[in-house]
């Protein structure tokens, strides 16, 4: 009889442990359905009651998301009983709360949902919100400060600072942020699809405030912004560019005079040297005995063509333009031509040859006005061999 109870017993073992294996692959099931409703929110209905975490936070979530804030409290009430120390739980319920008109038990929900640790984005708006009805400024833009660290590239960091844009006060917090190092500044810096020209302008202010401050955010970062900005306000996005690039210069100066930065600009905004190309035109920075840089260009074409440009911020008047050239004895004219304009075709440029003598070219140039940041050209006319010029210097007569 012993071997039948044995056998027996290694049935009952074998029944247990298929039960509990038949258990524990439930378990893992609704939970795995529970995580995938967090992607999912039409996974959430399939989830056993037990195991609804994700899938209450999940439909509560897509309710607000799709304008129905106010139908989300059955769930995140559902949710803050079941974890209370959720970090979404309550400011999902005082989202829900709000959106319901219920004033006193938002403002409790979101006073649970700081305590826990200011983890929430809907909280972080919130008092944020409630903070500015109040006036204080400061304590909103600390808020604006941690919704914006926390979510570095979320678009409401476009939204929210456009509440601090308008007030000098507000300008300056968000300026002196960025002066700070915040990791979202290169975000701020970014202009927005469709954003009017007020907000890229204001914006634009607030960036050279902070750069006056000490934040600079470099070439790379303000460039986009500053190319948005140059053909409406050419004058601001060319302090904007001079404020945070190094390699930027002065409003009413020639950029990169000797070419030694130009093959790292490559060209990024107006206010560097652009080469418009030409078939017939081959041009090329290269080094110099020095150790320096230089243009060197030639030309096949039958007439002048466009060689070097670059948008310079000029106030109307007369100017003489200077460069060195390979010298020449006597004095030669240039295959060098200049113009100073507000368009680039040539009719409207009217550019201007120039004279070479002790190897610097030199012509002069009258700018009428009619725009913020005319446009510096370099032409070159036909001939035999090639030009090397550098060292342009642009002064007012």
């Amino acid at each position: 009889m012993a071997e039948p109870r044995t056998a027996g017993g290694r049935r009952a073992a074998m029944a247990a442990v298929a039960l509990a294996a038949a258990g524990y692959v439930s378990i893992s099931a609704a939970l795995a359905l529970d995580r995938a409703a967090a992607a999912d929110p039409a996974v959430a209905r399939l989830v056993p009651e037990p195991f609804r975490q994700q899938a209450l936070t999940a439909t509560a979530k897509a309710l607000v998301m799709a304008g129905k804030a106010g139908e989300a409290a059955p769930f995140a009430e559902a949710l803050v009983r079941r974890d209370p120390l959720a970090p979404p739980a309550a400011g999902l319920l005082g989202t829900a709360r709000l959106a319901q008109g219920d004033l006193r038990g938002a403002a409790s929900a979101f006073r649970t949902s700081a305590r826990l640790g200011w983890r929430d984005a809907a909280t972080q708006v919130y008092w944020l919100q409630t903070a500015l009805a109040g006036g204080d400024l400061a304590r909103a833009g600390t808020r604006f400060g941690a919704i914006a660290r926390q979510w570095p590239e979320a678009t409401a960091i476009d939204q929210l600072s456009s509440q601090f844009e308008g007030d000098p006060r507000g300008q300056m917090l968000i300026a002196q942020q960025i002066a700070d190092g915040v990791n979202w500044a290169r975000t701020y810096a970014q202009p927005q699809p469709g954003q009017p020209l007020d907000r890229l302008t204001g914006r634009a202010k607030i960036l050279i405030s902070a750069a006056g401050l000490g934040g600079k955010l470099g070439c790379d970062a303000i460039a986009p912004m500053v190319v948005s900005l140059a053909q409406y306000r050419s004058a601001l996005a060319s302090t904007l560019w001079s404020s945070h690039c190094p390699r930027a210069a002065a409003p009413g100066m020639v950029n990169d005079a000797s070419f030694e930065l130009t093959v790292e600009a490559a060209g990024k905004t107006p206010y560097d040297w652009q080469f418009p190309g030409n078939g017939a035109l081959l041009a090329e920075v290269v080094s110099t005995a020095a150790g320096q840089h230089a243009l060197r260009a030639s030309s096949t074409a039958a007439a002048l063509v466009p060689l070097a440009m670059q948008r310079i911020v000029l106030a109307p008047g007369s100017y003489r333009l200077s460069w060195r050239e390979a010298a020449g004895s006597p004095a030669r004219a240039s295959r060098i031509a200049a113009s100073l304009s507000c368009r680039a075709e040539r009719v409207l440029a009217n550019p201007q040859y120039g004279l070479v003598e002790g190897g610097r070219g030199a012509l002069d140039l009258a700018l009428g006005g009619g725009c913020e940041a005319p446009l510096l050209q370099l032409w070159l006319s036909p001939g035999v061999g090639e030009v090397t010029i550098d060292d342009i210097a642009l002064t007012r007569r």
